[in-house]
């Protein structure tokens, strides 16, 4: 493999736009946070620090894979929903070598601006920081720990894992999912249209829920199949409830080759 142009393949693709799920860890999809596997409920290192690696490939991925072939190289980078953030390019690591503080010094020294907002106030630092070892152990059992930057106590970039070993940051989503399906089902009671669209096709008691449709999570009438959108600016958890089932999985589900 020439490394140089998967990279650039690689920036080529996130400048577009386009899918590059294909090249994340198989824990995207074989994760699952009842496995009786304690390493395999989450990605622990998105789930400590926020920071992703992708497989550096310059092969095709084979028709009828989700997944690009696994390689040698990984890069690691920070994501949101504007950026891509390059921190490394590394031999694939293994065990601890996920757990390397080093990537969080890389992100200090060139974007230093990136911690303030994990700040603890009023929490002494670590006067020696933790090494790769030490942070691989604490993980292990679902611990984290504060980050120490420039003299001072952060919480974890990515809120870090529970004693469970589940990314914490899901399960917060997970709460507030809950709170948009109990808000999202008053609306469904309240607003006429629901009913009264099921009245138009002849259904007079019609029973509503959530299902998996072209545009994504959709509100369904059970007995008829009617849907509707999920188009509700005024109620942020709401509309949060579209971010569950994103539009690749959709696409992947509808298409049969989410696997």
């Amino acid at each position: 493999m020439l490394v140089a142009k998967a990279m650039k393949s690689l920036e080529q693709k996130i400048t577009k736009g386009d899918d590059i799920n294909p090249y994340q860890s198989r824990s995207l999809i074989d994760g699952d946070t009842s496995s009786a596997v304690f390493a395999k409920r989450t990605d622990r290192l998105w789930a400590s620090w926020g920071i992703i690696h992708l497989h550096l490939t310059d092969e095709p991925i084979i028709q009828g894979n989700f997944f690009s072939k696994r390689s040698d190289y990984q890069v690691f980078g920070l994501v949101d929903n504007q950026n891509f953030v390059f921190l490394d390019l590394r031999r694939h690591p293994t065990g601890e070598e996920y757990s390397d503080p080093e990537l969080l010094d890389i992100i200090a020294e060139d974007w230093p601006q990136f911690f303030s907002q994990f700040e603890l106030n009023g929490i002494t630092p670590e006067k020696q920081k933790r090494t790769a070892s030490d942070i691989h152990q604490l993980r292990k059992w679902g611990i984290g720990s504060p980050v120490t930057i420039r003299g001072k106590a952060h919480i974890e970039p990515g809120f870090g894992l529970t004693s469970a070993g589940t990314s914490l940051k899901v399960q917060m989503l997970l709460m507030q999912a809950r709170q948009g399906i109990r808000e999202l089902g008053e609306l469904v009671e309240l607003d006429p249209q629901f009913t009264q669209a099921a009245a138009d096709i002849g259904v007079l008691h019609p029973t509503f829920g959530l299902t998996i449709g072209e545009p994504g999570l959709v509100v369904a009438e059970e007995k008829s199949g009617l849907g509707f959108n999920l188009h509700t600016p005024t109620l942020p958890r709401v509309s949060a409830l579209k971010e569950v089932f994103p539009a690749w999985a959709t696409k992947r589900l509808l298409s049969g080759t989410l696997n």
